[in-house]
């Protein structure tokens, strides 16, 4: 079954503009349904205990004692230990530092 479509009455111009709106419409479709279906994801990064003390300067049983408090979260993997960085990144807080004044 073939389909023939027969154009009157339009210029060449005319024909081309609406084939151009047709594809534009076509790819705003097809990007708006790959940017739902796809959806942008930060890759985490896991630290382990040595690269955390390191990274803030701390020692081992005081990353520990940090953990248990609940200043920095965990993740046990069986026997291993491992901190995502950005909530070690989070855990830091800034301190506004005193001036003391003089009396």
């Amino acid at each position: 079954m073939s389909r023939n479509i027969i154009l009157q009455g339009l210029t060449v111009n005319e024909l081309e503009n609406l084939i151009k709106k047709v594809v534009a419409e076509q790819r705003l479709t097809e990007v708006a349904l790959l940017s739902k279906q796809v959806p942008s994801q930060k890759e985490t990064t896991y630290l382990s205990r040595k690269q955390v003390s390191k990274k803030l300067n701390l020692s081992l049983p005081t990353l520990a004692k940090y953990s248990s408090e609940g200043l920095i979260p965990s993740y046990r993997i069986g026997k291993r230990i491992l901190y995502r960085e950005d909530e070690v990144i989070k855990a830091l807080e800034v301190v506004q530092t005193q001036k003391f004044k003089k009396l």
